[in-house]
C-alpha cells in the first residue's frame, strides 16, 4: 500500500513540477540554449526534473526511515545542479562536489565492509576498493548527465532502471523501504515524461539527471554485497554505461579532448548522422535496457560466469552496431 501511495504522489509531483517549469521556466532563467552539441534548435525550458529530488525527499520523509545519507547527498548535488541550470558553474567545482559526496557516501555506507577488507587483505586493497567505488559513483553521476541529450531518453532509462532496482531490493534483499524509494523515482520519472516525450515541452536539466545518476549509484552501493550483485545491478543502466564509456574510449583513441562538449554518443549519432527521430532512438534504447534487465535477472540465478559472458555479449553487440552501420566515425 505504501509503495502504491508513494508512487501515485511521486507521479503527480513529476508531472506538476514539469508542467510548472514548462510554463514559467523562461521567466525563472531556466532556458536551454541550443549549441553545437544540442539535438534541438529551439529554446526549451530546462529544470523540469526538479520534481525528482522533491518526490524522493518527500517519500523518504513520509514513508521510510532509511537511505537518509544517499538521499541527503543527492539533494545537495541536485541543488547545485539547479543553480547550474540557471547560471553555469565551473566544471571543476561540480566535479569536486560530486567527488566529496561520493567519498562521504562510500566511507559512511560501506565503512564496515572497507574495514573488513583492510583486516583481511591489507590497506592497499582497502584503498583501491575505496577508489574504485568512489570512481563508480562519480562516473555513474556524470554518465547519466551525459546521456540526457534527446527527448525522453533519460526519463525512460530512469523509469526502467529503478523499476529493476526496486524489484531486486524487494525480491532478493527483502528491503521494502529501498524498493519504495526506487519505485518513487520510476513514478516521478513517468510523470515527467508526459511533458518530455514525444515532443519535449520541457527538459530534465542537471537538477534531475545529476540526482538520478548519483542516487542510482548510491542505492547500488547500499545494496551490493558481492561482485555478482554488482554485475547485475549495473546491468540495469548498462546501455548508458556502455555508450558513455565506449564514446570516451573512441574519442581518446582519436586523440580528441574528452572533456570538450561533443555529439558522438551513439544516441546522438543516430539522430544527427543517421537521421532517426528522437522518439525512435529513445524507444530502441528503452527496449534494449528492458531486455537486458530481464535477462540479467534470469542469469543472476546461475553462476557469475553467465553474467560476465552476458556483459561481454552486449558490449560486442554495441560495437557491432557502430561498425556495421558505419557510425564509428560519422562526419558530423
Amino acid at each position: 500500500m505504501k509503495i502504491l501511495l508513494s508512487s501515485i504522489i511521486s507521479f503527480v509531483i513529476g508531472f506538476v513540477s514539469a508542467f510548472i517549469i514548462s510554463k514559467f521556466g523562461f521567466k525563472l532563467g531556466l532556458t536551454d540554449i541550443p549549441n553545437e552539441r544540442s539535438a534541438h534548435d529551439k529554446l526549451v525550458p530546462k529544470g523540469g526534473g526538479i520534481g525528482i529530488p522533491i518526490a524522493v525527499a518527500l517519500t523518504t520523509f513520509l514513508f521510510t526511515n532509511t537511505l537518509y545519507l544517499p538521499v541527503g547527498l543527492a539533494l545537495i548535488l541536485s541543488s547545485a545542479a539547479l543553480i547550474n541550470d540557471r547560471i553555469e558553474l565551473s566544471v571543476n567545482l561540480r566535479l569536486v562536489l560530486i567527488f566529496f559526496c561520493g567519498i562521504v557516501l562510500i566511507l559512511v555506507c560501506r565503512k564496515e565492509f572497507i574495514f573488513y577488507i583492510y583486516d583481511h587483505y591489507g590497506i592497499i586493497v582497502a584503498i583501491l576498493l575505496t577508489i574504485f567505488l568512489t570512481t563508480f559513483v562519480i562516473a555513474t553521476t556524470n554518465f547519466f548527465n551525459f546521456m540526457d541529450g534527446i527527448n525522453g531518453i533519460a526519463g525512460f532509462e530512469s523509469l526502467i532502471s529503478f523499476i529493476f532496482l526496486g524489484f531486486f531490493a524487494l525480491s532478493f534483499k527483502n528491503l521494502p523501504a529501498i524498493s519504495l524509494l526506487a519505485f518513487s523515482v520510476s513514478a516521478v520519472s513517468a510523470g515527467f515524461l508526459l511533458l518530455n516525450f514525444h515532443k519535449a515541452k520541457v527538459f530534465m536539466g542537471d537538477v534531475g539527471s545529476i540526482f538520478i545518476g548519483f542516487f542510482f549509484a548510491g542505492i547500488i552501493i547500499y545494496l551490493v554485497s558481492n561482485i555478482k550483485e554488482f554485475l547485475l545491478l549495473t546491468l540495469f543502466q548498462s546501455v548508458f554505461y556502455i555508450d558513455a564509456i565506449s564514446t570516451i574510449l573512441i574519442r581518446f583513441l582519436n586523440k580528441e579532448n574528452i572533456f570538450k562538449a561533443h555529439k558522438k554518443h551513439l544516441y546522438q549519432k543516430l539522430v544527427h548522422y543517421a537521421g532517426w527521430p528522437h522518439s525512435k532512438v529513445t524507444i530502441y534504447f528503452g527496449i534494449a535496457q528492458t531486455f537486458i534487465g530481464f535477462f540479467g535477472l534470469i542469469l543472476f540465478r546461475f553462476d557469475i560466469l553467465f553474467l560476465i559472458i552476458f556483459w561481454v555479449i552486449i558490449i560486442m553487440f554495441y560495437w557491432g552496431i557502430l561498425i556495421l552501420s558505419n557510425l564509428l566515425k560519422p562526419k558530423i
